[in-house]
């Protein structure tokens, strides 16, 4: 009897002691932050962007958003003020539209985004082929891209809101793969067929013609030149 009280003593103990450490390992969030987690809920903000693996992917995943980018960049994002200024750091216009807020709301989502620990977002590992050996290069055909066809492509690109996803340049999503040298892992064709039909399926697939997925193609393979220099 002696010893059944004191294992189920002991039995107490250790889920009391395994309470309090969930308790101090996941704290709870302060009042400020809780005021932003209640605005980042109604705001819906989940439809367009992820947290811990889930929501939408319009938008880039918003683990670790502010250790990604600093406060300035964030706070010119989303004030219903700062949308000249934001379109001037960026050099072009917004390419996905974005809800803009005023600058109290703005501070309270703020503080509820610097809670959101960093993590490595799986969906950005879709496109597991990037994770080949270099493809072999082309031969120069002459069909080989033009300026214009390049500039064509990069217009494409933009005007197809294929940055809420991916990054170029330092801009971008978080959501797919950083495209700054996709055209060292692959091939022309690989790519044309990856636009035409997705492998993810967080992927959308964009209504395009072939002309203009070859245009697309191109300013994609002159990324990778451009990374030469």
């Amino acid at each position: 009897m002696q010893t059944a009280k004191l294992l189920n003593a002991c039995l107490n103990v250790i889920i009391l002691l395994s309470m309090a450490n969930i308790f101090v390992c996941v704290p709870a969030l302060s009042q400020s932050e809780q005021k932003g987690q209640n605005l980042f809920q109604k705001l819906h903000c989940v439809e367009c962007h992820s947290v811990a693996g889930s929501g939408g992917c319009l938008g880039p995943a918003l683990d670790g958003v502010m250790s990604r980018r600093d406060k300035a960049y964030v706070r010119m994002r989303l004030n219903e003020n700062d949308e000249a200024a934001f379109v001037k750091l960026i050099g072009h216009p917004e390419l996905l539209p974005h809800p803009r807020f005023k600058s109290a709301d703005v501070a309270d989502l703020m503080v509820y985004l610097n809670t959101l620990s960093d993590r490595k977002v799986e969906a950005v590992n879709h496109h597991a082929v990037l994770n080949q050996p270099p493809a072999p290069q082309e031969k120069p055909s002459q069909n080989s891209s033009t300026e214009l066809d390049i500039a064509g492509g990069k217009k494409l690109f933009y005007d197809s809101g294929c940055l809420s996803c991916h990054t170029v340049g330092g801009i971008g999503g978080q959501i797919g793969p950083n495209l700054d040298s996709v055209g060292a892992h692959l091939q022309r064709l690989q790519i044309e067929l990856f636009i035409a039909y997705p492998v993810s399926k967080k992927m959308p697939r964009i209504a395009l013609t072939a002309v203009e997925r070859r245009k697309i193609v191109d300013f994609l393979m002159s990324l990778n030149e451009q990374s030469k220099h």
